[in-house]
């Protein structure tokens, strides 16, 4: 798939499997193989998913799979993050834990202090495979997603 904004096969599967909710993601994408001159081509075409609604020729189709605008995905993750440790998990000196407000680049995503202290951080080849590794990330380490404010420790209790 082209569409650099939309969750490709690859990463859609590894969403799934780290635990995100297909319930949470916007768009269904198609997928198709065919056979070119002994090549196997997939080809994946997504669909938003109140489209698949009014259609049923679509919606019976078994070859579907969930998948996560960026926008969606940027809108799952917290807004900050409230930990005692940082990226290295190094606990610090702070009782009432860091606030880490994430902050999105054109190839990274970090949750970054205000005073340059950094708790989690991610890269990509792009923006979008930035925000999945994140999310993966996250999962991984028990954070729950869609919420504005995350209390870090108390969500890995």
């Amino acid at each position: 798939m082209e569409n650099l904004s939309i969750t490709n096969l690859e990463q859609s599967k590894l969403l799934v499997m780290a635990g995100l909710d297909v319930s949470t993601a916007d768009f269904s994408v198609l997928v198709n193989m065919k056979k070119e001159n002994g090549i196997i081509i997939i080809e994946e075409t997504p669909y938003p998913n109140y489209t698949i609604t009014y259609n049923q020729d679509i919606a019976e189709n078994k070859n579907f799979t969930a998948a996560w605008s960026l926008g969606k995905l940027i809108e799952l993750l917290p807004q900050e993050i409230v930990s005692q440790y940082d990226i290295e998990d190094h606990e610090q000196p702070d009782p009432d834990g860091v606030i880490y407000d994430l902050t999105i680049d054109k190839t990274s995503v970090s949750y970054i202090s205000y005073d340059h202290r950094m708790r989690y951080s991610e890269d990509g080849e792009n923006v979008l495979d930035a925000v999945v590794n994140m999310v993966l990330k996250l999962l991984k380490d028990g954070i729950e997603l869609g919420i504005d404010y995350i209390d870090a420790e108390e969500e890995i209790l």
